[in-house]
């Protein structure tokens, strides 16, 4: 469950039950919303498949009203990954795997998205190559392979000082 409570009085606002599991890695908050992946942990996809099963159901990446818990928008079709990050700025949700040195089993991935966080409006789709989870500064994302655009997810470009060539940011 998702439970938001006065912080002052510890009074229940508001609760929601997960169908699956509310991943820990997968919960952003800002521009009054909680995004949150709904799904199983990574491993255990490839673990069915491993013995010849399938996943009983698909996850959800479920967005509430942080004020009442209301259903603002989710997406059935395509939750995928165990984190997530939000430019409140910009309002652009990531979607991704969480690679790093201590990530659990299946945790490690190319994939990452963005979308509006508004509505789910898809913004791009893609295969980046990345060792660390991301990180939103701005209008970049920040990873220890590099940065890339927030709004594109194209490759960090800039001016190498002794050329003047141009090189991927790192």
């Amino acid at each position: 469950s998702l439970v938001v409570m006065n912080r002052h009085t510890g009074r229940v606002i508001w609760r929601v039950d997960a169908e699956i599991g509310f991943l820990h890695n997968g919960i952003a908050v800002g521009n009054g919303r909680i995004h949150v992946l709904d799904t199983w942990p990574p491993d255990v996809e490839e673990t069915l498949s491993r013995r010849g099963r399938t996943l009983p159901r698909t996850g959800r990446l479920l967005v509430l009203d942080i004020a009442t818990g209301k259903t603002v928008w989710e997406d059935r079709t395509d939750a995928f990954g165990s984190f997530l990050a939000l430019s409140e700025e910009r309002d652009i949700l990531i979607q991704s795997m969480r690679p790093s040195r201590d990530m659990m089993a299946g945790e490690a991935g190319k994939r990452m998205r963005a979308v509006r966080g508004v509505d789910g409006a898809p913004l791009w789709d893609g295969t980046v190559e990345y060792r660390s989870f991301p990180i939103v500064h701005t209008d970049r994302i920040f990873t220890e392979s590099g940065a890339l655009d927030l709004l594109t997810g194209a490759p960090v470009m800039r001016k190498d000082p002794l050329t003047g060539a141009e090189t991927v940011w790192s």
